[in-house]
């Protein structure tokens, strides 16, 4: 259901139960989206937010097989601590989607790894975990320094229908 609404540039919340499909739901509709965009050197188009350094990467296996299927592909990257941040800046080089947490984003684009006033689409994956482990303070900053014109998706299979009431 999500991705006709994705396609046509519409904000989303997604909820939906673990191994539902959630990642492909918005990984598919986005890479539509932005193929074709030429992103200038250290500027994303996409930004994918998520908890853990795990989710990082599964995120990131399921974007890069299908990006590089696409007639220019799109070039994905995923970022995280706990490995060495040098590494990651030497690779930022024409990335078009970044799949992110939030203290090692904010590390990179402190270090101008990375820049964000180009940011097409904000993805959140698992947003009330990100808040639960205490990255609110980091979330307001990104948040401060995106573009206020942008495609929304926040996705998550814990999110309490409560909690939308």
């Amino acid at each position: 259901m999500a991705i006709p609404e994705i396609l046509s540039g519409k904000d989303v919340l997604g909820i939906a139960k673990t191994g539902s499909g959630k990642t492909m739901a918005y990984a598919l509709p986005l890479l539509q989206r932005l193929e074709g965009t030429v992103s200038e050197n250290r500027h994303i188009t996409a930004l994918v937010l998520v908890p853990t350094r795990e989710l990082a990467a599964q995120v990131s296996d399921v974007f890069i097989p299908y990006s590089k299927a696409l007639t220019k592909p799109l070039i994905t990257m995923a970022v995280y601590g706990g490995t060495s941040i040098n590494t990651q800046m030497m690779k930022m080089n024409s990335v078009d989607i970044l799949i992110a947490t939030p203290g090692r984003l904010l590390e990179l684009i402190e270090s101008n790894a990375v820049h964000l006033k180009d940011v097409q689409a904000l993805v959140l994956d698992e947003a009330d975990k990100m808040l639960t482990k205490g990255f609110k303070k980091e979330l307001d900053q990104i948040l401060k320094l995106l573009p206020s014109k942008r495609q929304n998706l926040l996705f998550s299979a814990t999110l309490s229908m409560m909690l939308l009431r």
